[in-house]
């Protein structure tokens, strides 16, 4: 194949790829719904992190001294109702960090949705495009 053809070829699909960027900036990514999915996703992201953040230092925070052993029931008690009471504060905050994750991964299929028109019409005309090429070509 001679080189003019080749860069005929290259010039073709350079000025298609530059159309649909430019089609599906204009009909996709600039409209308002995708804007608003994006900052969503950012939004959730921020708000997953930050969860983390609290959930890692309340977990790391140390624990306060366990009292010297007694046998009373009254202290027994007291160091069940202290056990329940950090085994609710760890389950709250599994529940927190699990919603927080469900959120981001909510919106980032939002996000993810919005990208594949896109994606997929531009596969189907470069194979329209390849199949054009290539009886032109051969």
């Amino acid at each position: 194949m001679p080189a003019d053809d080749i860069i005929r070829i290259a010039m073709t699909s350079t000025v298609v790829q530059s159309l649909l960027c430019v089609l599906f900036q204009k009909l996709v990514y600039e409209k308002e719904g995708y804007q608003r999915a994006c900052s969503q996703l950012e939004r959730a992201r921020i708000r997953r992190d930050k969860v983390k953040k609290q959930v890692e230092a309340a977990a790391s925070a140390p624990s306060p001294a366990p009292a010297p052993a007694s046998k009373s029931k009254k202290s027994e008690r007291e160091r069940a109702k202290k056990a329940a009471e950090e085994s609710s504060a760890q389950s709250k905050a599994a529940k927190k960090v699990q919603r927080a994750d469900d959120e981001f991964n909510e919106a980032a299929a939002r996000v993810a949705s919005k990208h594949s028109l896109p994606k997929f019409a531009s596969s189907i005309v470069f194979l329209i495009l390849g199949r054009i090429l290539g009886t032109e070509y051969s």
